[in-house]
């Protein structure tokens, strides 16, 4: 013990004894640990690990709780040595190195390796760095395309100063940058809804913040956090394109965040609150207000570094002789007490709340220590339920017979309930635990449970669920409608009365704030969701994202059911869709009903590939054993499938049969597979490869799959060169067409570099990756010669641009020509990937003026959108900077745009009715209207001067009216642009679309030719 206790010190020894029994008590269990490893490890670490374990409040009674303890802690401590050997694989730089390998998920990786080798075992020194370096080259294989990302901006001008940080700094962003990407898109996009699996992200993201912070120097963190999380989201902005010094930007990330975050802090807050006050709160509930108050801190972060973007004093540490500091920070705490830990009505945890902290957990039966004492009663009672698939027959017998009849007699039941169809399984894993906590409760007091006491419990939670099941199927036959937790008030059919007293049973539903749950699904899925499904000319990315949201909607909904096993979830599934077919008639969409909107969409082509693309995968995914990815494809069908039944879509589709049947590019379904677990089946270059356009066929792709295989072996630290051969293919493709055999050695060095010659000590495994290295260094020599050329442009910016000739289908051909100056131009001939190709018209409704409310006022300097009708009757319109502050303003403008396109289309009104067909050209034609339609500009990004436009700048429209009643659509850039960009659509009467002309060149005279443009003063909306 002396030995022991000379590690810590007398304030150490008095924590010890504040947070146990006795100090001794500790010391012991202490002591078994020290006596464990102390020969294992030298004495230093050995006292790092014991005050880790104090710090945390390790459990450390048995064995196995120990060597976790022991495993967790090493990993942590040994996670800052780098493998240099992994390092240099993967091309990691210096400076990031050490900031890697303390990354969470390598850490916590690193653990469940070690725990699935041996879990009662201390791991030796030698296996913790073996399990570290193999999860640490795993996670840099995976995560590859993030790192570069994070290198380029890290490397190439991210600016960190707006956050007060010094570059010196910005190593310790480094891991915030690789999990952050997840967190920005529903942060910026207020469609986007957050979820459990987003707050998992936004927790991450703070860890990963930590864990940079962690290796400052202690009296450097406490003021570094706030700046790093804060420079880590500007940099995330900047990736984007977005600048943080935009002061409107950071008034909408507040307000996102407060739609989004503010009703989730306030829930878990109040019931925090609640579970402390709680006497007889179990340990359970207090992990629970733990995990409740831990995710608080992380939102409260998040806003304040959101807060911070248009307030940097509260960036500085609280001082006397910096009052403004202390002012910020004070504004800061009163805001978020306002409006992020408000009362809020009910008690009920939001859905991404419960979704977060996993509710489901609760029905698991409580596992006992292996060493601990021997609870007998304990282990009769897990006998009862050994059979976890079926009651064993003393139950049945003994206990829910004589409920039934007992409840009858008292009048309790409903005559729904007999022996016969009462379906005890679902009551099963609440008698479980009530039977356990019992058991566990008497053997405390001394005592045991006898059969006859098991029986009685059982029967309490049999009589309780027909009460509340009754009181329930009560409650709904007497009311008329139900009001939901948002004060929607939905009124219930007859019909509609007998489909929900019908499902209540089996759904397991108990409670009415569990009804009103699964109608306010219902009803967000209609209003929200299948809206955003059934747009008119769906494409494929818009479906299979609108699935996926409803599939995930079900699964958030069930953790709201104690009973939700898989059976229970498939038939609220089936309950709450075919609620469509009752309840769908009362809502419209643009005058029509969602089942006829929904008829229409999943007959169309595009259902089709979707169905077919999910039956594909969802049979390799069974192929390859990987059950998360088919449980998520599996589930997706069913909400299509069922979806269609209720739309009486009869035609079976069956499943694709190739990759190559997979809709690529933006509008297809590989990019939107990412969301889950599905995209890992899919090949990394076919993702890249499925973009290209027109499509390869099948045996195209496994012509570039074996190329890449062989010059690549699709190692991530060869990406490079992945994305040279990807930007080649239609090339490689080509020469193999014309010539019968695959390109290789000076044929394949001369496509690759886009035209040089190879050298003569090029060896065969280099043909490519010198190649690249031949047109990289020829684009650098350019720009450096190039007139307007940027000192700050970096190499590794340069290499970001090449690359980027795989994503917007620039071949290494056409860059090397312009490179050279025999090109100075781009059409849409000379791009791999489709030109033109425009989103799906979810956004473009009545209900945001077709977009014009979230689109019209980002448009800068002198944008003009002028209307061309049949008989010559023009009208410009300019947005107006101060167009916001007037909202009668705004829409009186907004309706006169709307009007110049009816009129386009032969309506005199805007409340004339419109036919499918004129619905589609509408939306389409506004879907031109807003950046959407100056997608394509991109490719600037590989013209001299190298610099991306502002994609909120200047652009002239031009609308005119066919007689064949087409709608032509003109883009040109401002006169004053450095390029000269001009774009032409064509949007037919059965809302079809072309490109039909698309060019972006080098403009020589931009100054010169700006004379030609009156200036439009502020107040100049718009003139006739």
């Amino acid at each position: 013990m002396s030995e022991l206790l000379s590690l810590f010190s007398e304030g150490e020894l008095t924590a010890i004894a504040e947070q146990h029994k006795t100090a001794a008590d500790k010391n012991a269990t202490l002591l078994n640990l020290f006596n464990e490893i102390k020969d294992l490890y030298p004495i230093k670490d050995c006292h790092d690990i014991l005050k880790a374990c104090l710090k945390d409040n390790d459990s450390l009674n048995s064995l196995q709780e120990r060597t976790f303890a022991v495993r967790k802690h090493t990993c942590q401590m040994l996670a800052g040595v780098p493998d240099y050997v992994c390092m240099n694989k993967f091309n990691i730089p210096e400076q990031y190195r050490e900031i890697i390998c303390h990354n969470p998920e390598i850490v916590d990786a690193a653990v469940k390796q070690l725990t699935l080798e041996n879990e009662n075992v201390y791991p030796k020194v030698e296996s913790l760095f073996r399990a570290l370096d193999k999860v640490t080259e795993q996670f840099l294989e995976k995560k590859s395309a993030l790192i570069n990302e994070a290198v380029l901006m890290l490397d190439g001008g991210a600016n960190i100063s707006l956050a007060g940080l010094d570059d010196k700094y910005k190593p310790y962003l480094f891991n915030a940058l690789l999990s952050g990407q997840d967190i920005i898109e529903p942060l910026i996009n207020d469609s986007v809804a957050v979820d459990g699996a987003f707050l998992n992200k936004v927790s991450a993201f703070y860890n990963d913040v930590l864990s940079g912070v962690k290796l400052l120097p202690e009296e450097e963190r406490e003021s570094a956090f706030d700046k790093i999380m804060t420079a880590a989201l500007t940099v995330l902005l900047q990736q984007r394109g977005i600048s943080a010094l935009d002061s409107k930007l950071s008034a909408t990330l507040m307000a996102n965040a407060v739609s989004k975050f503010a009703l989730i802090t306030s829930a878990a807050n109040q019931k925090a609150v609640q579970i402390n006050k709680d006497q007889n709160a179990t340990p359970a509930d207090m992990n629970q207000a733990e995990e409740l108050l831990h995710i608080n801190c992380v939102v409260k972060q998040l806003v304040k570094s959101i807060y911070a973007l248009d307030n940097e004093d509260i960036l500085t540490v609280p001082h006397q002789d910096v009052p403004q500091s202390s002012l910020a920070q004070e504004s800061f705490n009163k805001l978020f007490n306002t409006v992020f830990l408000r009362k809020t009505e009910t008690d009920l945890l939001p859905d991404a709340l419960r979704d977060y902290l996993n509710a489901d957990a609760a029905l698991a039966i409580k596992e006992l220590p292996t060493d601990s004492m021997n609870y007998q009663a304990v282990e009769k009672a897990q006998a009862w339920f050994s059979n976890k698939d079926a009651i064993p027959p003393e139950i049945r017998e003994k206990v829910f017979d004589d409920v039934i009849i007992k409840a009858k007699a008292q009048g309790e039941a409903s005559s729904l309930f007999d022996s016969a169809n009462y379906d005890y399984t679902l009551v099963l894993a609440d008698i479980k635990n009530e039977v356990l906590n019992r058991a566990i409760q008497a053997e405390g007091n001394g005592s045991t449970l006898t059969d006859e006491d098991i029986s009685n419990i059982a029967r309490e939670v049999v009589l309780k669920d027909i009460k509340e099941l009754s009181n329930l199927i009560d409650f709904v036959s007497a009311s008329d409608s139900i009001l939901l937790k948002n004060n929607l008030n939905v009124h219930l059919s007859p019909e509609e009365k007998t489909g929900i007293i019908g499902n209540l049973h089996r759904l397991g539903i108990r409670d009415l704030n569990a009804l009103k749950e699964v109608i306010g699904t219902y009803r967000n899925i209609v209003e929200s969701t299948l809206p955003n499904l059934v747009a008119p000319d769906p494409i494929d990315s818009q479906i299979i994202s609108a699935i996926y949201t409803i599939k995930d909607k079900f699964g958030t909904l069930a953790f709201n059911f104690k009973k939700a096993d898989q059976q229970t979830q498939a038939n609220l599934r089936t309950f709450v869709l075919n609620m469509t077919t009752v309840l769908s008639a009362q809502t419209f969409y643009e005058g029509q009903s969602i089942k006829d909107r929904l008829t229409a969409c999943l007959s169309s082509v595009s259902a089709d590939r979707v169905d077919s693309s999910l039956q594909y995968l969802s049979k390799i995914a069974q192929e390859e054993n990987r059950p998360r990815a088919l449980t998520q494809l599996h589930e997706s069908s069913q909400v299509l499938h069922e979806l269609k039944q209720i739309a009486n879509v009869t035609k079976v589709n069956d499943p694709f049969t190739s990759l190559t049947q997979l809709k690529g590019g933006d509008n297809g379904i590989v990019s939107h597979l990412a969301r889950g677990d599905a995209i890992n089946l899919l090949p990394a270059e076919f993702q890249k490869l499925s973009k290209i356009n027109p499509p390869l066929s099948e045996s195209e792709y496994w012509i570039m799959n074996a190329i890449i295989k062989q010059y690549t072996n699709n190692d991530p630290k060869n990406a490079d060169a992945i994305n040279a051969l990807v930007s080649s293919a239609p090339q490689i493709i080509d020469f193999y067409n014309k010539s019968g055999y695959v390109p290789e050695g000076k044929a394949l060095y001369r496509i690759v570099s886009g035209g040089a010659e190879m050298p003569d000590n090029v060896s065969d495994d280099e043909v490519v990756i010198k190649a690249y290295e031949s047109l990289y260094n020829l684009v650098l020599e350019k720009i450096h010669d190039s007139p307007g050329y940027d000192d700050n442009v970096t190499p590794s910016q340069i290499a970001y641009m090449i690359n980027c000739g795989a994503f917007f289908g620039c071949s290494p051909e056409l860059i090397r020509q312009i490179a050279l100056g025999q090109k100075t131009d781009i059409s849409g001939e000379d791009l791999n990937c489709p030109v033109g190709e425009l989103p799906s018209l979810t956004d473009f409704n009545p209900k945001n003026n077709y977009f014009l409310d979230v689109d019209f006022h980002r448009w800068k300097g002198r944008t003009s959108f002028t209307f061309i009708q049949k008989d010559g009757e023009e009208v410009v319109f300019r947005p107006s900077r101060d167009l916001s502050a007037d909202p009668d303003k705004k829409n009186m403008l907004y309706k006169s745009i709307i009007l110049s396109v009816y009129k386009m289309m032969g309506k005199n009104e805007i409340t004339d009715e419109l036919s499918e067909e004129n619905r589609i050209q509408l939306s389409r034609v506004f879907c031109l209207l807003s950046q959407a339609g100056i997608a394509d500009t991109r490719c600037e990004i590989f013209l001299p001067p190298y610099n991306n436009a502002d994609e909120h700048g200047s652009y002239l429209f031009n609308i005119k009216a066919k007689e064949d009643g087409s709608i032509e659509v003109v883009i040109k850039t401002d006169p004053d642009s450095v390029y000269d960009y001009s774009q032409s659509f064509v949007v037919r009467t059965d809302g079809s679309y072309a490109c039909t002309d698309f060019k972006i060149a080098i403009r020589e005279n931009a100054a010169a030719s700006s004379e030609s443009v009156p200036s439009v003063s502020e107040d100049d909306e718009f003139s006739v």
